[in-house]
């Protein structure tokens, strides 16, 4: 039995994964490309969320196919480009292969167009 005055978990812990991967994905994209685009890759994987998308998998797979769904759309991926997928993917600790699938069934499910930021990159 647990003594009283043990500190409770940590709410981080009760998120579930949707919720890890919005923080993970605004926070990567606010630090790296700007937090207009930040707020996008939020609204996406909060709207994928929400329709039930992202139950299985890694949070921080979700993210990296928000980002790089953020990212094509706003004309920031690829080389000579702000980023590269294997930059997402190394970054947020992921294979392409789970980026791509993520991206995939991001863009399956929702209209990505509609993500894309209102400002270009600084």
């Amino acid at each position: 039995m647990r003594a009283v005055s043990t500190r409770p978990p940590s709410l981080n812990n009760h998120r579930g994964p949707g919720e890890r991967a919005a923080a993970l994905a605004a926070s990567w994209c606010s630090r790296r490309i700007g937090s207009a685009y930040g707020r996008s890759a939020w609204q996406l994987l909060a709207d994928a969320a929400r329709l039930g998308l992202v139950r299985h998998g890694r949070p921080e797979a979700w993210a990296a196919g928000a980002v790089i769904a953020v990212a094509r759309l706003n004309g920031l991926l690829g080389a000579g480009r702000a980023i590269t997928a294997q930059q997402v993917a190394d970054e947020l600790d992921v294979t392409l292969g789970a980026l791509a699938v993520t991206e995939q069934q991001l863009a399956r499910a929702l209209n990505v167009s509609s993500y894309t930021s209102p400002r270009p990159l600084p």
